[in-house]
């Protein structure tokens, strides 16, 4: 897993509080990570929406060299 963290400082960007709601059990799973790595929550999160968004782009590029012969 790599670190977003070494790409972009965390301090370059906006935050907003938009009143997500969330599953108990990600929060939970977050904030352990959290406390395990010495970080706060939010950088834990963002980490991962920002891993999570880099994948589905990278998979939008594979399969735009793709056309299925099927419809």
């Amino acid at each position: 897993m790599r670190n977003i963290h070494t790409q972009n400082s965390t301090s370059d960007f906006k935050r907003v509080n938009r009143g997500y709601m969330l599953r108990e059990d990600l929060i939970l799973d977050c904030k352990r990570i959290a406390l395990e790595d010495g970080r706060k929550l939010y950088e834990v999160m963002e980490e991962a929406l920002a891993e999570y968004i880099e994948h589905r782009k990278e998979g939008k590029a594979h399969d735009q060299g793709y056309q299925s012969a099927e419809f």
